[in-house]
């Protein structure tokens, strides 16, 4: 007898079919269009700050104004993303995006390019709030890893693209030709997000379709979202999350920067080297995790905690070998591993947001980590690198922040591996329970 026939019949998760795959990879290039665009500023740092003759703190502000934007209107993204239909939240934040990429080329002072990208920064919370809870619908929790792994991998690719595109176009024709040189493809390429189909709820979950119909009658009351604080996955993700953001923000503001100020590189050197080992980190660390999370996950039920903490810790003495051995062909290499240890936990830690809540309040909660890792995370981070490199030099304050941040996020996250089988099965448990009325 089929599910149809009789809607109490154990329901099997929707496998994925050709459909999920095509809209997985209209979004992964959505967000490498998201990446490429909120980094090619980074790669362009040296050339405004002389221009404007900016101090390193006024450089981390520039930062915090898309960031600030970014995660005050995620939560209001994520409020709508569980009520309405989010591709065209999606569609509309990736409108907004390109459009204030491409203008941020006509800033004529500091206050002109802040304000752009503070409004930048509105249009990337609505696609990134949602996007990954669409992807969730896609996919059963067993892959989640995996194919996050692939949306993901956009962020090192993206920000790769970036530094080489920005480093090229802006050593040559100036920095403001860089903005509408990104800008205006992505604003083009939206066309094909209009042709993915907005998933139903839940429709990867292990529920009966009668549990599936009952619980897509019903919304997450606000009292699901404050009890997140309750949910040990999520708090010890978030945490650690946080400080893998404050990290990983501080490194790709200043990382270009770094090596051409104190290692006597060539800006557009500096960009590139720096946006390979990116690239091939980024790549190889975000799919090997993603994948091997997914491996162990069947053996080792907090397996996403434990890949991710154990790459954070892992990638500490190779950050260290960075900063204090002024010799290419060793710190080169140790950029890479640094950051291929860091971009392990991409794919499980975003995972475990999404296994340990239920559908109908996904966004929401994808939307508040958003804005308590920025919030805590690379809104102040390349500020505070900032503030100490004007009280001492970059080196001292990339040396003396890094690598014991690091070391607290590795330990937030095998924190976490206490609470990750019981918040997945209380999650699902939820799907199954009738409302009270």
């Amino acid at each position: 007898m089929t599910t149809v026939d009789n809607p109490q019949a154990p329901r099997k998760p929707l496998k994925p079919a050709t459909a999920a795959h095509t809209a997985l990879a209209i979004l992964f290039v959505m967000n490498l269009l998201n990446y490429t665009d909120r980094s090619v500023l980074n790669a362009v740092l040296p050339l405004v700050k002389d221009e404007w003759m900016l101090s390193d703190k006024m450089l981390g502000i520039l930062n915090s104004a898309f960031i600030i934007t970014y995660m005050v209107f995620s939560p209001i993204f994520g409020w709508l993303g569980d009520r309405v239909v989010r591709k065209w939240i999606a569609v509309g934040g990736i409108v907004v995006w390109s459009i204030m990429t491409a203008a941020s080329g006509l800033a004529r002072n500091f206050a002109q390019l802040f304000g752009l990208r503070m409004l930048f920064g509105t249009g990337e919370a609505g696609f990134s709030t949602v996007a990954p809870t669409m992807i969730a619908d896609l996919y059963p929790s067993t892959a989640r890893s995996r194919v996050l792994a692939v949306f993901y991998v956009a962020i090192p690719v993206g920000y790769a693209l970036g530094y080489i595109i920005g480093g090229a176009i802006g050593g040559r024709y100036g920095w403001r030709a860089v903005f509408p040189a990104v800008g205006i493809p992505s604003l083009l390429l939206v066309l094909p997000m209009l042709l993915v189909r907005e998933p139903q709820r839940g429709q990867s979950e292990d529920v009966t379709a009668e549990e599936l119909g009952e619980y897509l009658k019903t919304q997450a009351p606000l009292k699901n979202y404050l009890n997140l604080i309750r949910n040990g996955s999520y708090v010890c993700d978030s945490a650690a999350m946080i400080l893998m953001t404050f990290v990983t923000g501080a490194f790709a503001w200043w990382g270009p920067t770094y090596f051409n100020r104190l290692r006597g590189l060539d800006l557009d050197k500096a960009n590139y080297y720096f946006g390979i080992a990116t690239l091939l980190a980024g790549i190889t660390g975000t799919f090997f995790g993603g994948w091997l999370a997914d491996v162990l996950q069947k053996r080792i039920k907090s397996a996403y905690f434990l890949v991710s903490g154990v790459g954070m810790l892992l990638g500490v003495p190779a950050l260290l070998v960075v900063m204090l051995i002024d010799i290419p062909q060793v710190y080169w290499p140790c950029v890479f591993f640094a950051e291929f240890c860091l971009f392990l936990n991409t794919g499980p830690a975003n995972a475990i947001i999404l296994n340990v809540t239920s559908p109908n309040m996904r966004a929401g909660a994808f939307a508040l980590n958003i804005f308590l890792i920025h919030a805590l995370g690379d809104v102040i981070s390349p500020y505070i690198v900032g503030a100490v490199s004007d009280a001492t030099n970059l080196h001292v304050a990339l040396v003396t922040i890094m690598p014991l941040i690091t070391v607290a996020g590795g330990v937030a996250y095998l924190l976490g591996m206490r609470y990750l089988e019981r918040d997945m099965e209380r999650a699902l448990q939820e799907m199954k329970t009738k409302p009270r009325v």
